[in-house]
């Protein structure tokens, strides 16, 4: 809500064919005004940020020719566009984003658009971060975001070589990329945070035998934060059946 604000209250002090651009140490914005007739407000790129250079490394977004009848956009009015992307984020469900939040709006006589069966996807492009860029085959998986929950529902991805994805979408929304086998992940994480009485109650030998793993995460070391080792830690211990995560060990 508070970006939508922001764009409505910045557009309006926006003429047709104006930009407001803005970009920080962890985020680039741009909210334009653009004529329905010009059809700029059908594209936008940002720049990466600095100190890349490379425009693959952008991100940026395109509207179907399409969209304006399914939306029923006003011909005779302004349309303006949000296009933001934060490169600093947290974990969704315990699962890393591997590229920038994106977030993209619409709106017209100072009200957000609504978005819905659209005969063509919006294509929204999102590159990887710098590690995932440095593994040879690397697949994401498109998400857009509601809060701390993410889904993949009405959004498909399209890989776009060694730089990010192409996220085609039929909903306006915030978007992110994950790696495309995250779902091992998020069973790992979901068993941590809600163990079952199992895991407390078996009866172990007196004697156990230690079990060594080992896991293969699409992380550079310094990207498993301890948090995410934490969360790790106690999805094996809950997985694994032992008391407590004292029981499970990372040594590399």
């Amino acid at each position: 809500a508070g970006l939508v604000d922001t764009l409505r209250e910045t557009a309006a002090g926006l003429i047709a064919g104006q930009a407001a651009d803005a970009s920080s140490t962890f985020a680039t914005s741009s909210i334009t005004r653009d004529t329905f007739a010009s059809g700029a407000w059908r594209h936008n790129a940002l720049p990466p940020l600095a100190p890349l250079t490379d425009a693959a490394l952008g991100v940026s977004y395109a509207f179907p020719a399409s969209f304006a009848a399914d939306t029923g956009l006003d011909i005779s009015a302004p349309v303006d566009v949000l296009l933001a992307a934060f490169y600093a984020l947290p974990l969704f469900g315990g699962v890393t984003p591997v590229g920038p939040l994106v977030t993209l709006h619409i709106s017209q006589h100072g009200q957000p658009l609504s978005v819905a069966g659209l005969s063509k996807g919006v294509r929204v492009a999102i590159p990887f971060n710098a590690p995932q860029r440095a593994i040879a085959g690397f697949r994401g998986k498109c998400v857009f975001l509601s809060g701390a929950t993410r889904s993949s529902s009405g959004v498909t991805t399209e890989q776009s070589g060694q730089t990010g994805v192409t996220c085609v979408t039929s909903r306006l929304a915030s978007f992110t990329v994950v790696a495309a086998d995250e779902t091992v992940s998020t069973i790992i994480v979901a068993m941590a945070e809600d163990p079952t009485s199992a895991a407390t109650s078996v009866a172990l030998p007196a004697n156990p035998t230690c079990v060594e793993m080992a896991v293969r995460l699409p992380l550079a070391l310094a990207d498993f934060t301890q948090a995410m080792q934490a969360d790790f830690v106690r999805g094996v211990a809950a997985a694994a059946g032992v008391p407590d995560e004292t029981w499970v060990e990372i040594t590399s």
